[in-house]
């Protein structure tokens, strides 16, 4: 990883996720492109969040806080004004990336530099890691049909 400048900040936002934000942070930072930072925004947690974060010893992650009461679009503004990346990637307090991720998201955009944003698609799981019947969630993947999906909620 370059010491100046991250390839890929990936921005973390989390509020009382003590259940599941470390094994957020975990396939992170074990991604096979490891050229990144890790934005974790504690959103004034209540719980362990905070103490678990810090638990990580990796100078990958920084930890924000941003305005009491605030809202996430305004915490991710805030992450995103101090990302350093080439590339910025959104993750869930809540949710495991597979390993080769970020190296896919990166490929692609590279490959395809009219794409300005890139999503996923979304397998469901329980508290266990087990895949949860009819978890496969099917985003849109061509334009036209993103754009008419937006009337109803986030592509």
């Amino acid at each position: 990883m370059s010491e100046d400048v991250p390839l890929i900040s990936v921005i973390l936002p989390v509020r009382n996720g003590e259940r599941y934000v470390c094994e957020a942070i975990d396939s992170i930072l074990k991604q096979s492109c490891d050229d990144l930072e890790l934005i974790v925004i504690d959103d004034h947690s209540t719980d362990t969040t905070a103490e678990l974060i810090q638990g990580f010893d990796d100078n990958r992650i920084s930890v924000i806080k941003p305005e009491p009461n605030g809202h996430l679009t305004n915490a991710l503004n805030a992450a995103r004004g101090v990302a350093r990346g080439e590339f910025i990637a959104r993750m869930d307090a809540d949710d495991v990336a597979y390993p080769h991720r970020l190296q896919k998201q990166v490929s692609h955009m590279r490959e395809n530099p009219a794409v300005g944003i890139l999503g996923t698609q979304v397998r469901k799981i329980d508290a266990e890691g087990n895949e949860i019947s009819a978890g496969q969630v099917t985003k849109p993947l061509v334009y036209a049909d993103i754009v008419s999906s937006l009337f109803f909620g986030c592509a």
